[in-house]
């Protein structure tokens, strides 16, 4: 929202080198920080107020395997469709802990759940790194 304001901004000084470096560039992190430095703001203070904005933020998602290959999967997915730039950081938990799973922070060292003490020996997690491949390919 707020980039967007200053991308309308920058657009009303067609002539203004920086500005239009920036317009060209507005998702280019190192560019847009050499542009924040370069922009006089004593003769646009409106941009003053919005400084922090003109470098493109970095977004992370962070779960655990379950939460990525089962409850969430979706969602992932959904996110992935838009090509927004977002980062996504899957940690494997080497269990499922949306429900307590096999271990937790208060198991015992070496505690294994009787439901599941060996897990799943046929199960791949490949299906997340093709889902990523495949909304790169589009």
């Amino acid at each position: 929202m707020k980039r967007d304001k200053i991308k309308k901004y920058m657009k009303e000084y067609p002539r203004n080198k920086v500005f239009k470096k920036w317009l060209n560039n507005m998702n280019n992190y190192d560019i847009c920080k050499e542009v924040k430095e370069n922009i006089d703001y004593k003769k646009h203070p409106y941009l003053n107020d919005m400084k922090d904005y003109i470098v493109p933020k970095s977004m992370w998602i962070v779960g655990g395997d379950g939460f990525a290959y089962d409850i969430g999967y979706d969602g992932i997915d959904h996110v992935l469709s838009k090509n927004d730039n977002i980062n996504i950081m899957v940690l494997d938990t080497e269990v499922y802990s949306n429900t307590g799973g096999q271990a937790s922070k208060s198991s015992n060292y070496g505690a294994t759940a009787s439901f599941a003490s060996s897990g799943k020996n046929n199960y791949k997690k490949i299906w997340l790194e093709l889902l990523c491949v495949i909304h790169m390919s589009m």
